[in-house]
């Protein structure tokens, strides 16, 4: 891995242009009718997760934001919670990281090699009121990876996303994924800009969406090493214009796809050539935090988590 806390002028002129957080290739928020719109069904083992467009090829009674499983020998739910504006204001203004992450190099990674056995790692949010000093403001914090979610919790950290952190684990990249339920589309749209400089341009794109530039470079990375993989499958406008998802049918007593099953081909291919990549360098993924999106995914990997983090003496 190949890190320095070292941009360029240029870099920084682009990122300024485009406001940081200001207006970009965004999304529409969900809102309470989306999550209104399943309750008449009941989520089943094999529920999706998600929240698909009214109309697209998964109904609403096979894919939710809900996840069965199973604790204590007892079959339970949980549904993703849904965020106001003042939670993702708390996100931004009450917390601080104590030390921002580094960028990359030359806006390049090399992903450590694949981990053997089950991943439990965490990221944790680990409040240190000691850097705080007396004159208030927003709660430092660190950054910390565990082994497992109980060794987080021992530390006294609050776990954000399930495997090890990165550049876009920080609470406020978080405010943007919530505030950006579908990040697909306006990162490939950013990714098919063409101005003078095409990397910088892209990379200014996607951090007009409100990342902090290492974790726009996370999907900058991701974003090129599918442009480099999967040119002939994404080029095709038929493939890159089609429903994210394939057509499922929910059926209790059928066969439940993998991920890259479920998905259009161009997704199919980003997710076999840049998953580990891109996991690797931001850490947090919209399952790994628990956050739906238009896309159906399995529930393997979701964590059940709850983004409200209560400042320690408030």
């Amino acid at each position: 891995m190949r890190r320095s806390s070292a941009t360029s002028p240029v870099l920084f002129f682009l990122l300024a242009a485009t406001g940081g957080c200001g207006e970009g290739p965004g999304s529409e928020p969900f809102t309470p009718p989306d999550y209104m719109r399943f309750q008449e069904f009941e989520a089943g083992r094999h529920t999706l997760f998600g929240l698909p467009p009214e109309n697209g090829p998964i109904g609403e009674e096979c894919c939710m934001p809900t996840c069965t499983y199973v604790e204590d020998g007892e079959i339970k739910t949980w549904t993703a919670p849904q965020y106001t504006d003042e939670d993702l204001q708390a996100l931004r203004d009450d917390w601080e990281l104590a030390e921002p992450w580094p960028v990359f190099e030359g806006n390049d990674f090399e992903p450590p090699p694949p981990e053997e056995g089950v991943n439990t790692w965490v990221c944790g949010v680990l409040p240190r009121p000691d850097l705080q000093g007396d004159e208030g403001g927003p709660m430092p914090y660190d950054l910390v990876s565990y082994e497992t979610q109980a060794e987080a919790e021992k530390a006294g950290a609050m776990v954000t996303h399930g495997g090890k952190c990165g550049a876009c684990s920080s609470l406020r990249n978080l405010a943007v994924y919530i505030a950006n339920p579908n990040l697909t589309e306006p990162v490939r749209r950013c990714g098919l800009t063409g101005l003078i400089d095409r990397d910088l341009s892209r990379l200014a794109c996607i951090a007009s969406l409100g990342f902090d530039l290492p974790c726009a470079q996370a999907w900058d990375i991701n974003t090129r090493n599918t442009q480099k993989q999967c040119l002939r499958v994404c080029g095709d406008p038929s493939v890159r214009k089609a429903p994210g998802n394939k057509p499922y049918e929910c059926n209790p007593e059928g066969f439940v796809p993998n991920d890259i099953n479920l998905v259009n081909e161009c997704l199919a291919c980003d997710e076999e050539y840049s998953l580990r990549l891109f996991r690797a360098a931001a850490g947090r993924s919209r399952r790994g935090s628990g956050l739906p999106s238009p896309i159906c995914r399995t529930c393997e990997n979701v964590q059940r988590i709850v983004h409200r983090y209560p400042v320690p003496g408030r």
